[in-house]
């Protein structure tokens, strides 16, 4: 694996659409959908980015509900435990 960054003053997709000219692979992401019209790759997402939209899902929750059995919770020890064994 290889990994690049490359620092552009805006987030255009024409800025990525250009660096990565010629590149066919996996492309791992942050969900931003500036991504999405980059030719001859397959987007990943970070599970980071995924598992901060189900913290904030049980934050919006009342204080009371915010154990409950629910998706978000679901999401959120499920990201945990895969963290762990990072």
């Amino acid at each position: 694996p290889i990994v690049l960054y490359d620092y552009q003053t805006t987030r255009a997709s024409k800025h990525p659409i250009k660096f990565l000219k010629g590149f066919k692979g996996y492309l791992h992401v942050d969900g931003y959908p500036g991504y999405n019209d980059i030719p001859n790759v397959s987007l990943v997402g970070c599970l980071s980015h995924a598992r901060r939209k189900f913290d904030e899902a049980l934050s919006a929750l009342p204080k009371d509900k915010q154990n409950a059995d629910l998706a978000s919770r679901q999401g959120l020890e499920y990201c945990n435990k895969l963290f762990a064994i990072e």
